[in-house]
């Protein structure tokens, strides 16, 4: 505790009249750099006026030794309370800066949580969304598949029709060609008939003329009911 004190060496500059001080250890610079430094000039204004040391002014601080030999071991040993309540000091300020680095880097965590929840809620808001699309791309298909089998459907009806339509055809074609043939019949037996008129105006022409006798004129007329 003491070697703590007493690593901070002082000294007076009698022309400003200013207390001074430099630490071997980095400690008060350390202190000068924070808002602590008005309550370290405190601490060490009181410790001055109550044990001045030795002045030495051919030096610009004292070594441990000559604070030593400036001090008799009552007064050294009576710095013990102020060298505890230093440290305790030092210590709970470092603790109470660590705190502050500790709230400081915890609330970035919280800060940063936030942003991952709110990013994570937008994943899930545009996965949401991507499903829902999902599902109108699946209702889409099966309508496209529905309508796919109607059409299937409707061809094979046309097929069928076609198919009926075909056969009826031939049935036609059948029909026109029993038609054709029987106007055909027809027509030879008009050319039967008509060469048979023909005959029988011969005969008749003949009979008229006398060259046939009765019998001959009997059979032409069986012939011609024949």
């Amino acid at each position: 505790m003491i070697l703590t004190c007493v690593q901070v060496c002082y000294t007076y500059i009698s022309a400003s009249s200013s207390l001074w001080f430099v630490s071997a250890a980095k400690l008060v610079p350390i202190c000068f750099n924070s808002s602590m430094s008005s309550a370290v000039i405190s601490f060490f204004s009181v410790f001055m006026s109550t044990y001045p040391p030795v002045l030495n002014l051919n030096t610009s601080f004292w070594p441990f030794s000559s604070i030593v030999s400036g001090f008799p071991l009552a007064r050294l040993s009576a710095l013990t309370p102020y060298c505890r309540l230093l440290s305790s000091w030092i210590s709970l300020t470092s603790v109470t800066t660590h705190l502050q680095h500790v709230t400081t880097h915890l609330q970035r965590v919280t800060t940063h949580l936030q942003r991952v929840t709110t990013h994570l809620q937008h994943v899930t808001t545009h996965l949401q969304h991507v499903t829902t699309h999902l599902q109108h791309i699946t209702t889409h298909i099966q309508h496209v598949k529905t309508h796919l089998q109607h059409v299937i459907t409707h061809l094979q009806r046309v097929t069928t029709h076609l198919q009926h339509v075909t056969t009826h055809l031939q049935h036609v074609t059948t029909h026109l060609q029993h038609i054709t043939t029987h106007i055909q019949h027809v027509k030879t037996h008009l050319q039967h008939v008509t060469t048979h008129l023909q005959h029988v105006t011969t005969h008749l022409q003949c009979v008229a003329a006398g060259q046939h006798t009765n019998t001959q004129l009997t059979r032409i007329v069986m012939i011609v009911r024949s």
